[in-house]
């Protein structure tokens, strides 16, 4: 009768590693993440962490899991826009979204970077960064073709290659420490007039 009780606090307690792998990884890089200092500051030994992520690439991989989640579901709050097409305003989301996490949780990109300088040596870094690039494509791809179906992007664009392009520019973006927020307005205007008709 205490099965699913026991699940609960494993999951609670899973999620929790994760949380301080999260804080760790964002705030110290991948020079300062160890999974002795994720179990120090988990209040954990590193046996109860190693039980859960038997190795080091299974946290990093649950961190780049929770990061993906972080990504799919903060939003920047909506805005009503009067007379723009669907597509557009979905675009103009995707600018918002990415202004958010610049202003309001400046942890998710600074993971992203994190990610993003370690890919190159590292097979667990590279898979979620991929993974992330992946499904950020995947999705501004279907923004480009619903508004090239409905006439209001350029007939003669690529989807997949054009949203490369974006979302290459945004996350190049993400990397310009010093970018205003007028300078990152500017540059999504510039990005929005590269599909318009």
């Amino acid at each position: 009768m205490t099965a699913p009780r026991t699940r609960l606090q494993a999951d609670e307690r899973r999620r929790s590693i994760v949380d301080v792998a999260f804080e760790l990884l964002g705030t110290e890089g991948f020079e300062g993440f160890t999974t002795r200092e994720v179990a120090a500051r988990a209040k954990i030994n590193s046996a109860t962490l190693h039980h859960y992520f038997p190795t080091k690439e299974d946290l990093i991989a649950a961190v780049g899991a929770r990061l993906a989640e972080a990504f799919a579901t903060e939003k920047a709050p909506t805005r009503a826009q009067v007379d723009v097409p669907p597509a557009v305003a979905e675009l103009r989301q995707e600018f918002a979204d990415l202004s958010f996490y610049m202003r309001r949780r400046p942890l998710l990109p600074a993971l992203y970077r994190e990610f993003a300088s370690r890919a190159r040596r590292d097979a667990s870094a590279r898979d979620v960064l991929e993974a992330l690039n992946r499904g950020w494509q995947e999705k501004v791809t279907g923004i480009l073709e619903r508004g090239r179906r409905a006439r209001v992007f350029r007939n003669d664009i690529d989807p997949g290659a054009t949203a490369i392009v974006i979302v290459g520019a945004l996350w190049g973006v993400v990397s310009l420490f010093d970018l205003s927020p007028a300078a990152f307005s500017r540059t999504c205007e510039e990005l929005e007039k590269l599909v318009l008709r």
